[in-house]
């Protein structure tokens, strides 16, 4: 080892990732995860980074007077390429095996993206929340902070050069340090609160993180002194570590302003450790003991193939136990041990580089072919056995096609709802109803605007994905525009509603989700945008006075409201379970049509929810709904009635009923249709 080794850094690093696993692992104790601020474990390795290659690239400067950028980025190369282009071409077969077509697309975008260092904008842009639960199936996701930390590299050696080049005052030098993380301390803490998914995924944001390993290198480099305090040295590392362990077991990422000012608790903890830590301290001795420093030196490779392998489980079983989760973890460090004595450590000692860089360019466009070739041939149905027929049936409706909009580029409707623009359904002419709500409006927007032609109706359409459509009410979105603009947008139908005159609104949401009867899968709601502490308790009761409310409201303007009740909430993705048995059909060569198509028959009837079942999964929802209905002469529509009998199917053997576990297809919501069609043609409607 060399003479500056820090054998507490590979502690702390053996910390970090330790806390990264358990965190996506999703260890849970009465439904909540054990280590709820274990994300930060990525915000202790961006301090680790700016602080070792900041003193690396200092210390080369004073012994040579300058920076050799080629060969930074060389050992940068050999360090991180090898190992992540491996992981990224084992991941393959995998993905060719499990993923959905549209899935197999997703997944060569975010492969093309990690090569090209820009993943973290490919997440963002696909709008893909961290502690999602559908962001826990996405086998790269993880590569955002590899791509943060590699645009941090290519910007940092030519700052330093600059600094120590042009600034001769190692004072100005740190006060210039100081303003940048200043600066983008700020910034994460505003754009948290605006726009929480930008703040988390880009550079300028988590720049102070990295900033204050920098600022870190610089003043133990520059003024030793300052670590040189025995009193401080036998503290401050435990208290760096008490902020660390608070961050990981109290800070949650669902409401909290993330990467910003509460962020320092980790980060402080961090440089506290690595600034007043020695060899004398207790916990500089245990982060030195073996079993932190093994974990640490393999924790690039745990990192890049934990996600994967977490992911990848959670296609195939959606359920994991407890067990199983363990299991995922051993196979995690058994593919990091190989990853590391076989990859990472032999490139980095090769003698022969212009080999290894053959390797990494052939691997880069190998990959870069392959992730081409999957979306150019739109995810390969047909590896999966699926006909067009029935591929085609599981989409569900683009409001942007019907609303007449450009079909091309995805359109925010928070943000297209939220300017007033307004979306004509049916007839086209004076409107005479609304309908308005969540996602679950979007999936019934063809059958009603059929129904409506077919009634020779008009209405408008309103639909913001996550927010219900009542009066008054917040949701706890992560990007936090969306909380505030859903308040707005239901408070512009309303004004919609009596400008236009419209006698009929439709209120079309998945209720359960707000009153949180999926757990995990649920929205918080209050009527408060300034929530400190969201629960299912608050989002029941302002489910419950809010709709209230909003039917007054609209009732006394003289509208007539009409809910629907929720669509059948499935165990499981449709999609899924036709893919698994036609993985079935080709693993047991059932080439016989009839004996196939009873097998999946009994498949679709064995996974699909039963009513009795359904029932239970909305019990509070719909008990607030009827309660509501009854006393303000409200016209309730249930689907459920027409889409169960003994069970509630999620297709049949030609067709699915469903896009995915709640939301149903275009040909799903075809078979409510006449359930709209016999409203429009009711006394009810047309005495209005």
């Amino acid at each position: 080892m060399k003479s500056d080794y820090r054998p507490e850094i590979d502690g702390i690093r053996a910390i970090a990732v330790l806390s990264i696993i358990i965190y996506h692992a999703e260890f849970k104790v009465q439904g909540e995860n054990i280590l709820a601020g274990g994300f930060l474990g990525v915000d202790i390795f961006f301090v680790i980074s700016g602080f070792l290659i900041t003193s690396l690239l200092i210390k080369e400067i004073h012994r040579t007077g300058t920076i050799s950028i080629r060969a930074f980025y060389e050992r940068r190369a050999l360090r991180i390429l090898p190992a992540l282009f491996t992981t990224l071409l084992l991941t393959i077969p995998f993905a060719w095996l499990y993923l959905l077509p549209n899935q197999l697309i997703d997944y060569a975008k975010s492969l093309l993206s990690s090569l090209l260092f820009g993943s973290n904008f490919y997440w963002n842009n696909s709008m893909q929340e961290y502690s999602s639960e559908s962001s826990l199936i996405k086998p790269l996701m993880h590569t955002w902070s590899l791509a943060i930390e590699e645009q941090f590299y290519i910007v940092i050696p030519l700052t330093i050069l600059l600094a120590y080049k042009l600034i001769k005052s190692h004072h100005i030098s740190m006060l210039f340090l100081i303003s940048g993380f200043i600066l983008s301390l700020i910034a994460s803490e505003i754009i948290s609160q605006e726009n929480a998914s930008l703040s988390f995924y880009m550079l300028h944001t988590r720049a102070w993180e990295l900033l204050t390993g920098c600022i870190l290198a610089f003043l133990l480099i520059h003024f030793p002194s300052s670590k040189k305090n025995p009193l401080l040295n036998n503290t401050l590392p435990f208290l760096g570590f008490g902020l660390i362990l608070y961050s990981f077991f109290f800070i949650h990422i669902d409401n909290t302003n993330h990467p910003g000012i509460i962020t320092l608790l980790p980060v402080s903890g961090t440089v506290l450790i690595i600034w007043f830590g020695n060899n004398k301290d207790y916990l500089t001795q245990i982060l030195s003991s073996r079993p932190f420093i093994f974990i640490g030196i393999i924790s690039y490779s745990l990192y890049l193939w934990h996600y994967p392998v977490f992911a990848f489980a959670r296609i195939n079983n959606p359920t994991l136990s407890s067990i199983e989760l363990l299991i995922l973890i051993g196979v995690t460090f058994i593919i990091a041990l190989a990853s590391f004595f076989m990859i990472e450590k032999p490139l980095r000692k090769i003698s022969h580089k212009v080999a290894s860089y053959y390797c990494i360019a052939s691997l880069f466009f190998t990959l870069t072919l392959i992730s081409i070739y999957f979306i150019k041939h739109e995810g390969l149905p047909s590896r999966l056995g699926f006909n067009v027929n029935l591929l085609n049936s599981f989409i569900g409706t683009d409001y942007q096609e019907i609303c007449g909009l450009d079909t091309e580029n995805k359109i925010d409707p928070y943000t297209f709802f939220l300017n007033d623009k307004e979306c004509n359904i049916g007839q086209k002419q004076s409107p005479d109803f609304l309908l308005i709500g969540d996602s679950h409006a979007r999936s019934l927007l063809s059958t009603i605007h059929t129904a409506a032609l077919n009634s020779k109706k008009s209405g408008l359409f309103i639909f913001a994905p996550g927010c219900p459509p009542i009066l008054n009410t917040y949701p706890n979105r992560a990007k936090k525009e969306q909380t505030n603009a859903c308040k707005l947008i239901n408070d512009n139908a309303y004004d919609l509603v009596k400008k236009r005159e419209i006698k009929t609104v439709f209120l079309v949401a998945r209720w359960n989700y707000y009153t949180h009867e999926t757990a995990p899968d649920k929205q918080e709601i209050s009527n408060n945008i300034n929530t400190r502490r969201w629960s299912t308790e608050i989002s029941q009761i302002t489910l419950r006075d809010n709709l209230r409310d909003t039917i007054e409201a609209y009732s006394r303007l003289g509208v007539d409201i009409v809910i629907l009740r929720q669509a059948p909430h499935q165990n499981g993705l449709p999609i899924k379970i036709y893919r698994n048995t036609f993985r079935k059909k080709s693993i047991n060569n059932l080439n016989d049509a009839q004996l196939f198509s009873q097998e999946l028959d009994n498949t679709i009837r064995q996974n699909s929810i039963s009513r009795i079942d359904n029932i239970g999964k909305s019990r509070v929802s719909n008990s607030i709904i009827s309660d509501v209905a009854k006393s303000k002469n409200v016209y309730l529509i249930n689907p459920v009635d027409s889409l169960c009998s003994d069970i509630c199917p999620i297709g049949n053997t030609n067709t699915s009923f469903y896009e995915d576990d709640d939301h149903l297809s275009i040909t799903g919501a075809k078979r409510i249709q006449h359930e709209f069609e016999t409203y429009f043609k009711s006394k009810r409607f047309n005495k209005l």
